[in-house]
């Protein structure tokens, strides 16, 4: 199934920015969420409590990784991207729009389906290729009703950016940084909790998933769509995945699976983490939540740091 988006891209873009300035949240931060759907209002209630100091590595990080794109960019002498485009693209919340590396490689992906996937637990965000710009969704057969949703309702909510955070918002945070950061990888694959909706407050569920990040360029390297596929994992996934997210420093989203706990704890306290201290203001007055956050500072620089110095 699929829906096309109906909005005025540019005035959504403009007034969206104004927001994300006025409430001291950068603006890649809030693109990126609003893409796939979330409440604008909510990502920024959301970021908007970030301590001082996350904020200004967050801004010094975008703008190294944009400084990045941009001097890749200059290398590519195939590239259909202009550098004045690129930059342009970066005033609304952007990294890049096209292949940086090897696009002249790149042949035309399949259409995204249950086919190509082998399962129904997909979501496609498809671009204009000129514009960068979100132009339609499609879905598998499975993917609505692993949030909990009937497939017209889903499909509703993410064209009118009604869909709730079915994530922490420190795991929305380590998703949307890491995403951008690793904007040359045409693929990535990461590990998160997933709150399921019942329509019933007495009643919690939620998944462990595998999400693997698709992009997919068309011939001339731009980008036509993103893609997430998941797959469902159990408690042995999680403890090899908690024994290597202890050493992996690159890895913002594993920093939720440092904390000493069983799998059956990990999931149990998934509603409280959704409701108190997964939230970013909470996070910052407890001990355990400003370690965190710490962690996910010397990450983010690390993975800067290793991007710029390549």
């Amino acid at each position: 199934m699929w829906v096309e988006i109906q909005d005025d891209v540019y005035t959504n873009m403009v007034a969206m920015k104004n927001a994300s300035v006025s409430e001291g949240v950068n603006f890649a931060l809030v693109r990126i969420t609003w893409e796939i759907g979330m409440s604008v209002n909510q990502v920024l209630q959301a970021f908007r409590f970030l301590p001082t100091n996350v904020k200004k590595v967050i801004d010094e990080s975008i703008q190294a990784v944009q400084g990045h794109a941009q001097r890749t960019l200059m290398k590519e002498r195939s590239c259909t991207t202009s550098l004045k485009e690129l930059m342009a693209k970066q005033e609304v919340g952007r990294i890049s729009a096209c292949a940086l590396g090897t696009h002249g490689e790149y042949e035309e992906p399949p259409e995204p389906s249950d086919e190509r996937w082998g399962h129904g637990r997909w979501f496609s965000l498809e671009y204009d290729k000129n514009t960068a710009t979100r132009k339609y969704y499609k879905i598998g057969s499975e993917l609505a009703g692993l949030h909990g949703y009937h497939s017209e309702e889903f499909l509703s909510r993410i064209a009118e950016n009604k869909l709730p955070i079915h994530a922490t918002h420190f795991d929305m945070l380590c998703i949307a940084m890491d995403t951008l950061c690793r904007y040359q990888e045409n693929t990535m694959v990461k590990y998160w909790r997933l709150w399921k909706e019942t329509h019933d407050p007495q009643v919690f569920a939620s998944s462990f998933l595998r999400c693997c990040i698709i992009r997919d360029f068309d011939a001339l390297g731009r980008k036509i769509r993103t893609a997430l596929v998941y797959d469902h994992l159990d408690e042995n996934d999680f403890q090899q995945l908690a024994q290597g997210g202890q050493g992996d420093s690159n890895d913002l989203l594993a920093i939720s699976l440092l904390d000493r706990r069983s799998f059956q704890e990990f999931m149990s306290e998934h509603k409280r983490e959704l409701q108190y201290s997964g939230k970013l203001m909470d996070m910052r007055k407890k001990r355990l939540g400003q370690e965190k956050l710490d962690e996910f500072v010397k990450r983010l620089q690390h993975t800067v740091q290793k991007l710029v110095g390549d």
